[in-house]
C-alpha cells in the first residue's frame, strides 16, 4: 500500500491524487493518463507484471501526457509535453502498490 498518497473525488466526481512534492509527477500521471480508465490501468499492470516476472526486459506505456518506461530496476515516468519537468523514478514494488491502490479506488 502506498501510504503517502491520498485518492479522492473532487466536486465534479473526477478522480484525484495528492501526496508529497516528490510524488507530484506520479499523481499527475494518475490523474491525466490513467484517470478512471480500467483498461489502460490493466494494460499498464500487465506490462509491469511481465517485467517483474522476467517475461520482458522492458515495456513502455504512453498515455495522454506521460510515458512510463518499465525495467527490472524500476520505472521512469517522463512528461511528453514538458521536457524541463524532471522525471519521476521509483522501484517496481512502489509503483505496483500505487497502481493497485488506484485500481481499488477507481
Amino acid at each position: 500500500m502506498a501510504k503517502n498518497l491520498k485518492f479522492y473525488r473532487d466536486e465534479l466526481d473526477v478522480a484525484r491524487a495528492r501526496g508529497p512534492i516528490s510524488e507530484k509527477l506520479l499523481t499527475i500521471f494518475l490523474e491525466t493518463d490513467l484517470q478512471d480508465d480500467t483498461i489502460a490501468l490493466q494494460a499498464l499492470m500487465d506490462d509491469l507484471w511481465a517485467v517483474e516476472h522476467g517475461h520482458a526486459d522492458e515495456r513502455e506505456f504512453t498515455g495522454n501526457a506521460h510515458t512510463v518506461v518499465i525495467k527490472p530496476e524500476g520505472i521512469v515516468i517522463s512528461s511528453n509535453a514538458d521536457e524541463a519537468q524532471p522525471d519521476y523514478v521509483a522501484k517496481l514494488k512502489h509503483f505496483s502498490d500505487v497502481l493497485q491502490d488506484w485500481e481499488a479506488f477507481i
